[in-house]
């Protein structure tokens, strides 16, 4: 069974430096690039994906709407500032999704609304819960949506994997707390952050420490946003 998890970055396709943004056509392309990862995921052969930084309602539609796929998101106003604007996570599974739920993390006013995705998917091999998140780039904001996540992570009794875009550096206090969870281990992958020079440890996976881990890797060959891709099998 493979799973990715990918930062798409709204589609926006930088993958050589910020600067790419000013060209203004690329704001005109975003689904279309979106597509571009949808066929690099069905190239893959991955079974299960989490994505984030997906715009609602058009972008979520894009992949609701490839059959192939059971799709679950979820979309917020980005900031005070942007509240027209409604972005997200996304999880997609060939495998039927059993039960799904929104949980929401502590989140200021003037940051984009934080949630976990909690969906649990029955695969070939067995019930699985999978967490989906991207946290927030607030230092003590973050530390707060780590102690919730810490909490979630517990309770929960089916195998779990864990993935998503953390906003933080593998120093960091609050990471290495999170870490020491008893139930999870993290896969260690490397850099991914940004996708044309990586040098921060934002994207990451963690799994049950029952789960087997195959393979895992960053995906190099090719990119697609301003993050790389995390790819497992189990």
């Amino acid at each position: 069974m493979k799973i990715m998890f990918l930062n798409a970055q709204f589609g926006l396709n930088s993958t050589k430096g910020y600067w790419e943004e000013l060209f203004y056509w690329r704001i005109f392309s975003k689904e279309k690039h979106l597509l571009k990862i949808l066929e690099f995921i069905k190239k893959e052969g991955a079974d299960i994906i989490g994505l984030s930084e997906i715009f609602f309602p058009k972008q979520y539609s894009l992949l609701k709407n490839d059959k192939k796929w059971k799709v679950y998101g979820k979309g917020a106003s980005q900031h005070l500032f942007s509240g027209f604007m409604k972005a997200g996570n996304v999880l997609m599974s060939k495998y039927p999704i059993k039960r799904s739920e929104i949980i929401f993390l502590p989140t200021p006013f003037i940051d984009a609304q934080r949630v976990v995705l909690k969906t649990d998917i029955q695969t070939p091999k067995g019930t699985f819960t999978f967490l989906l998140t991207h946290l927030s780039i607030i230092s003590q904001i973050r530390k707060k949506q780590f102690e919730v996540l810490d909490k979630i992570c517990s309770k929960i009794k089916n195998p779990l994997i864990l993935m998503g875009d953390f906003n933080t550096s593998n120093w960091k206090r609050e990471f290495k707390k999170f870490i020491r969870n008893p139930k999870l281990k993290r896969l260690n992958f490397g850099p991914t952050f940004p996708s044309w020079k990586p040098n921060k440890y934002f994207d990451h996976i963690f799994v049950s420490k029952q789960i087997k881990i195959r393979t895992s890797r960053i995906y190099k060959d090719q990119r697609f946003s301003d993050h790389l891709a995390l790819i497992i099998e189990i």
